[in-house]
């Protein structure tokens, strides 16, 4: 089986479980969009900021070293002991997220101006290490290639959490609160069913002292670089508190909703790329032509297949919006471009800094995120008090372009791919003028535009990454062909 085939079958499959996931999610986007206001979405957007923040800490960057050290140890006893000791460090988060939840009422009122919400930050707090397990399950299943057992969790997850917040968001009507407390009960019970069905397996129960250094010792530059990812990804939310309002976060957040789907092909090809080329790289010989090869070929791949959804999903915006949530969230949809091509250039990031993880030298993750971070944290004092929510898209956008070419210069010089960098920008610039055309004529010119002409937009656009030379017609054909079982 050639490599990129292995690559597409398991993008596949990893990117069913998430497609599944994020159907079933948006089965409650009516349901939260009426029953919830935009402001108080934009306080659920907010926690989920918080949480991501202080999760930066407290996982000590063992998602990225529990996978280096595992899949360079061939015996699997060992492994089964870097299991393990991921996970007892992982536990130890329970012990400060319990303390931060004595502080929920004044940093309910430091963030919201009210008390009101103290109740939704204590299960936030409660949420992050529950998360921070489920992470590890889930490394668990693709260190192994169990995809469908992936699959089975990640859909029953969704399928508890749509459960629960139709019980206790639209049936009881706890608002914030309910809806954090459903993702509480289900992420939960989805590690409790996966620690007894799969995972208790797999590990070797040893405490290994040595290989808890090394873990945290590879982990630690990464809370740095992962600081600054929440600081050019999702510290706009606090800047919009302060410039603007809640409501501009709910705006943000219903664009940033719909942008998801390519955060599911995102999260299908981490879940996917890195276990194949990982493989390939470390049984390779000396030129490494394979794995050069391979990381082209996912990177031309990628941006073609991504930036056809993202079109899609800008075109069609306001229909998607309008039929899902209610008009009163509509003017989300002028961010749906720059997020989708922001999301883009963030998964661009995951798959060309190989260099940098190979060698061992993850300490420039850190000094190039703080870089990317301080563009994103300038550019907000800029933009969001004269452009609001699109200027925090604005700005997250930039953000992840400085980052995507520090990290490509820095990680070329031990590991060079040889694809066109200049290609790449100058097509994604093709794709934002395509994308921003129809969102920003509805909503800031009031334009109604027939789908017909949407549709003609997209066709249009279809020869573009033929013409870059990203796929051909013909190893497109044989792609398709060998995608058939």
């Amino acid at each position: 089986m050639s490599l990129l085939r292995q690559f597409s079958k398991d993008t596949l499959l990893y990117g069913l479980g998430k497609g599944v996931k994020k159907f079933i999610g948006l089965l409650l986007l009516p349901l939260y969009t009426r029953a919830l206001s935009p402001a108080e979405f934009g306080i659920l957007d907010s926690l989920g900021a918080l949480m991501f923040f202080i999760s930066v800490f407290f996982t000590l960057g063992l998602d990225s070293s529990t996978s280096y050290f595992y899949f360079k140890e061939q015996d699997e006893k060992v492994r089964g002991k870097i299991l393990y000791t991921a996970f007892i460090i992982r536990l130890l988060a329970i012990i400060p997220a319990t303390i931060l939840s004595f502080f929920a009422h004044p940093i309910s009122k430091l963030m919201f101006g009210s008390e009101q919400y103290a109740g939704a930050v204590l299960i936030t707090f409660l949420l992050i290490p529950a998360n921070i397990i489920m992470s590890e399950q889930e490394l668990i299943y693709r260190f192994n290639r169990k995809a469908w057992n992936y699959n089975l969790i990640t859909i029953s997850k969704s399928l508890c959490n749509i459960l629960g917040g139709v019980l206790l968001v639209v049936h009881l009507k706890w608002s914030v609160f309910g809806a954090q407390l459903a993702s509480l009960m289900s992420t939960m019970f989805i590690v409790l069913f996966s620690f007894i069905s799969y995972s208790r397996f797999r590990y070797t129960y040893t405490f290994n002292k040595t290989i808890a250094v090394k873990l945290i010792r590879y982990g630690f530059p990464l809370i740095w670089a992962s600081l600054g990812v929440w600081v050019y990804s999702v510290s706009d939310r606090f800047f919009l508190i302060h410039y603007k309002s809640l409501e501009e976060i709910g705006f943000y957040s219903i664009g940033s909703t719909f942008s998801q789907p390519i955060g599911l092909i995102n999260m299908a090809i981490q879940m996917s790329f890195g276990v194949l080329f990982y493989e390939v790289y470390h049984a390779e010989a000396q030129s490494k032509m394979k794995s050069k090869q391979l990381m082209k070929q996912v990177l031309y791949l990628y941006v073609t297949v991504a930036s056809m959804l993202a079109l899609a999903l800008s075109v069609f915006s306001y229909e998607i919006v309008k039929f899902t949530a209610t008009l009163d969230y509509i003017n989300g949809i002028v961010v749906i471009p720059v997020l989708t091509c922001s999301l883009i250039f963030a998964q661009m990031i995951e798959i060309v800094p190989a260099g940098i993880s190979l060698s061992e030298k993850t300490w420039h993750f850190t000094w190039i995120i703080f870089v990317a971070a301080l563009v994103n944290a300038g550019l907000n004092f800029v933009f969001i008090p004269s452009l609001g929510y699109l200027g925090a898209a604005v700005t997250t956008l930039l953000a992840n372009i400085v980052y995507f070419v520090l990290v490509d210069i820095i990680s070329s010089r031990y590991f060079n791919a040889d694809f066109s960098r200049i290609k790449i920008f100058f097509f994604m610039a093709i794709f934002m003028l395509f994308a921003n055309f129809f969102p920003i004529s509805e909503i800031f010119w009031g334009v109604q535009f027939n789908p017909i002409y949407k549709l003609l937009l997209l066709i249009l656009f279809v020869p573009v990454p033929f013409a870059f030379g990203f796929i051909d017609k013909s190893s497109f054909y044989l792609f398709l062909k060998k995608l058939k079982p």
